[in-house]
């Protein structure tokens, strides 16, 4: 189950990618995908705190972005967004499962693009619909693989620098717990995105 890890503020030293050379590549989102017709049963503020069931996403924030997150599927899966709050963009982090719930996440909360941190099962789950609606679905060349017939869209690269608005996110490449286990760290930000190289309490099966 993926998790959020801000690191201790001793740790708060240069970003980890950041340090490499300057053969960073910046992505950007080309166009928002397509939308569905229907209105979304959940809300979102012009802050972009959606909630549904009358439970807030809103897990982490400050000035420059928002941090929402969902559990979803059998073995309750964190499934986070990443937003830009100057503006409204947003990437997903992990298409585990209940495609529903996340599209109309996404619907709601600007989301142009999924990044994989892996490609477990249990974290691919809503890979295929997410596509059909129209959003890109990123993914190490290690890990392409697993997806099989789910297929993806753009292949993710150690050192990797991913616009979301205003935001850039570094993409580590963490071999471990799968041959293309990533990482995303949030420049200007104490947030680190393990997907499962790390587990509540200390790492994960690596």
């Amino acid at each position: 189950m993926a998790r959020v890890h801000p690191p201790p503020p001793d740790r708060l030293g240069p970003d980890t990618a950041t340090d490499k050379p300057n053969a960073q590549r910046v992505r950007t989102p080309t166009a928002p995908p397509r939308r569905p017709t229907e209105q979304s049963p959940g809300s979102a503020s012009v802050s972009g705190e959606w909630q549904t069931a009358s439970v807030s996403t809103l897990h982490w924030s400050d000035s420059n972005l928002e941090v929402h997150r969902l559990v979803v599927g059998p073995y309750d899966n964190n499934v986070f967004v990443v937003r830009c709050a100057q503006t409204g963009e947003a990437v997903l982090l992990d298409a585990a499962n209940e495609h529903e719930k996340l599209l109309e996440l996404c619907q709601s909360l600007g989301v142009r693009r999924v990044l994989e941190t892996h490609g477990h099962w249990d974290h691919i789950q809503a890979v295929p619909a997410m596509r059909e609606a129209g959003y890109q679905v990123a993914v190490t060349a290690k890990d392409a693989p697993m997806l099989g017939a789910m297929g993806y869209d753009v292949l993710l690269d150690d050192a990797e620098v991913i616009e979301v608005g205003r935001l850039r996110l570094h993409a580590i490449h963490n071999p471990g717990h799968t041959p293309g286990s990533i990482s995303f760290k949030v420049e200007g930000a104490p947030l680190l995105f393990t997907g499962d190289t790390l587990f509540p309490g200390g790492p994960g099966n690596t």
